[in-house]
C-alpha cells in the first residue's frame, strides 16, 4: 500500500472511531437504568431479541447503556450496567487515538499495512473477548 492510501485509510478510521465515541454523547440512561432515552426524553424500544422474546438478559444486555455512560464520564454507573462496556469504550478510544498519531507520523509505516491490520483486528477480538467472557 502506497504511503497517500495508507494515509487515507488512517484519516477515514480515525473519522469514524471518533464518530463512534461522540454518537452516544446526546443519548441518557433513565434513573433507573431500564431504558435508553433521545434528547427530547423519548425512551427507544428494547433492541436485544433474546430479553424481547424470553424477558432475560443475555451476557451483553446492557452493554450499550454501559457504553452510554462511560461516554458520559460516569465510569461506576457504566460498571454497573456491564463491566465490558469500559473495555469496549476505551478500545474505541485507543484505536481512534491511534488512528490518528498514524495518520499524522506513521507515512513511513506505509509499508507495514499488513502489520497495523493485525494488531488492530488482534485487538478488537481479545476486547470482544473480554466483554463477553466477563459478561454481566
Amino acid at each position: 500500500m502506497n504511503r497517500a492510501a495508507y494515509g487515507w485509510v488512517n484519516r477515514g478510521l480515525a473519522c469514524a472511531f471518533l464518530f463512534i465515541l461522540a454518537a452516544p454523547l446526546p443519548l441518557r440512561v433513565s434513573a433507573d437504568g431500564g431504558r435508553v432515552l433521545l434528547p427530547g426524553g423519548v425512551a427507544l424500544p428494547e433492541l436485544c431479541m433474546y430479553k424481547r422474546a424470553t424477558g432475560l438478559d443475555c451476557k451483553s444486555c446492557h452493554i450499550g447503556r454501559s457504553v452510554i455512560l462511560a461516554a458520559h464520564g460516569d465510569l461506576v454507573g457504566s460498571i454497573s450496567r456491564h463491566r465490558g462496556g469500559v473495555i469496549l469504550y476505551g478500545w474505541l478510544v485507543v484505536q481512534a487515538a491511534a488512528r490518528l498519531i498514524l495518520f499524522f507520523a506513521g507515512f513511513a509505516l506505509a509499508r507495514f499495512w499488513w502489520l497495523d491490520l493485525s494488531l488492530s483486528l488482534g485487538s478488537l477480538t481479545a476486547a470482544s473477548g473480554a466483554v463477553v467472557w466477563i459478561g454481566r
